[in-house]
């Protein structure tokens, strides 16, 4: 059983290594997309923190700042799902925007504590 498993990868090796070296390349857009939309709300909410007094407003007001870098992760995401080609890549790329959305809505409340 294990030579045949190993003989089966080894004769896969070289669609596995495309198919890995694609795989890589785009979960790390996703995470490169994910740290610049992440660092964009945290400047702007350092930025903001000093003319707007209400923390649920300079959260909001960051976020809404750094729309480019959130088309960008969705974007990412997107490529993602086609990557893995789930059925439907839509919902999953608004589903894990919105999450991600509400996580750094909540990291950016954490830094003006």
């Amino acid at each position: 059983m294990l030579v045949f498993l190993v003989a089966a990868q080894l004769a896969a090796s070289s669609t596995a290594s495309d198919n890995q070296s694609e795989q890589d390349r785009v979960t790390a857009t996703e995470v490169f997309a994910y740290a610049q939309w992440r660092n964009c709300v945290l400047k702007a909410t350092h930025h903001k923190a000093s003319r707007i007094k209400d923390h649920d407003k300079v959260a909001d007001a960051a976020i809404g700042d750094c729309g480019t870098k959130e088309a960008n992760y969705a974007s990412s995401l997107n490529a993602l799902a086609q990557l893995y080609k789930l059925a439907n890549t839509a919902d999953f790329v608004k589903r894990n925007t919105d999450k991600t959305r509400s996580t750094l809505r909540d990291m950016a409340l954490k830094e003006l504590k």
